[in-house]
């Protein structure tokens, strides 16, 4: 088995025995992302059929802790069968929450949805786990195995608008605004959905003491420093907001301005004021100057994966002349395998490259899911 323990459960959660002799196994958890397992063993293993059942589920614990419990949703097999291998994956538990809808009206049928949204506001915990209880007794056994932990009221004050959308759409926004880890662990047969606040990993990593093997630094001017958000009517009737960051273009000199359409938000709406407010403030969010952080890491003696760092925590970096930046441990690569002995090389990666072109097409392109589900929705 390695230095990973996997053990293997049904559909029910029914415990089926430990995964023996794989070939390799890669895990990634993530920060409020949803993680990610592929495991390849022999293709004629013997445990084949319980890996690739429908349902199947495992969990991965390494140094003694979980660090990944999911369920298979896929493979691909190559031959001859001699020498073949089946490569599995499995999708964290994560996508299970993230996955389910937000009712307008949870708790009631499908047919009895008759308020416009299901609104809340609290502390960024407060919000994500009385949502997530408030729509899950829905799905019945699956549901009943969603256990949220109690509230301990963490993270900055958050708001949602849920109608029909997946709860992803605002959940990750408000969790990382928030300053908020979300957690869904299997323990005990039961789905633990718990918060998290990020630890401070107490010493500066430097390029000199080994544990960074790369990184990536750019910056760039803002794109929006104020906006004029357009709501519900037409012509003359039409309403219009403005709001302007005075801060960023007294620091830049420059003007640069946009329009953001919100004509769904109507006019008698009692929360229209906030939600054109917000809606600007989301703008210029994403307007803001660009900072691109890309760190790749690796273990040392005092810097090591699984014992004194942990994805969710904040890990200061000092590198090029004389930069120091703080940024959170958003996923690490955790890779065993058969042919390269018994040590687990761990890739923790920090930050995100706001800039960089991909990530900026798959966030647009997220943005404007998000914002076409909510119109269809309304």
């Amino acid at each position: 088995m390695g230095p990973f323990k996997i053990t293997l459960f049904d559909k029910t959660f029914q415990r089926l025995g430990w995964l023996s002799d794989p070939i390799e196994v890669r895990c990634t958890p993530r920060h409020n992302r949803i993680a990610e397992c592929s495991i390849t063993v022999p293709v004629d293993h013997r445990q084949r059929n319980l890996l690739q059942a429908p349902g199947a589920r495992i969990t991965v614990d390494h140094r003694g802790e979980q660090q990944f419990s999911g369920t298979w949703d896929g493979l691909a097999a190559q031959g001859p069968t001699l020498d073949g291998t089946t490569t599995l994956t499995y999708t964290g538990d994560l996508a299970l929450i993230y996955d389910m809808l937000g009712y307008p009206r949870p708790g009631f049928p499908v047919g009895q949805q008759t308020v416009e949204s299901d609104n809340r506001t609290g502390p960024t915990e407060t919000v994500v786990k009385a949502v997530i209880s408030a729509n899950k007794g829905r799905w019945g056994a699956v549901g009943d195995r969603i256990m949220v932990a109690p509230d301990s009221g963490r993270g900055a004050a958050s708001r949602v608008r849920l109608r029909m959308v997946p709860l992803s759409d605002q959940l990750e926004q408000i969790l990382d605004r928030g300053g908020i880890g979300l957690t869904v662990q299997q323990i005990d047969g039961q789905l633990v959905v718990d918060c998290y606040e990020p630890a401070t990993f107490p010493i500066a990593l430097r390029e000199e003491s080994g544990a960074l093997l790369d990184w990536q630094w750019s910056r760039s001017a803002p794109t929006v420093t104020r906006v004029v958000v357009g709501g519900a009517g037409e012509g003359t009737a039409r309403i219009f907001r403005n709001r302007v960051d005075t801060a960023r273009e007294a620091e830049w000199g420059f003007v640069r301005e946009h329009f953001v359409d919100a004509r769904d938000v109507g006019a008698d709406d009692p929360d229209m004021e906030t939600l054109l407010s917000e809606r600007m403030d989301e703008a210029l969010a994403e307007g803001a100057p660009t900072a691109g952080l890309g760190v790749t890491l690796q273990d040392t003696g005092a810097f090591s994966y699984g014992e004194n760092v942990h994805v969710g925590d904040r890990v200061t970096l000092r590198f090029g002349s004389g930069l120091e930046v703080t940024d959170i441990l958003r996923e690490a690569t955790l890779v065993w395998s058969r042919d390269t002995g018994p040590a687990v090389e761990a890739t923790p990666v920090i930050g995100e490259r706001t800039d960089d072109p991909d990530l900026t097409l798959i966030r647009t392109v997220a943005a404007l899911a998000r914002g076409d589900r909510a119109r269809r929705t309304r």
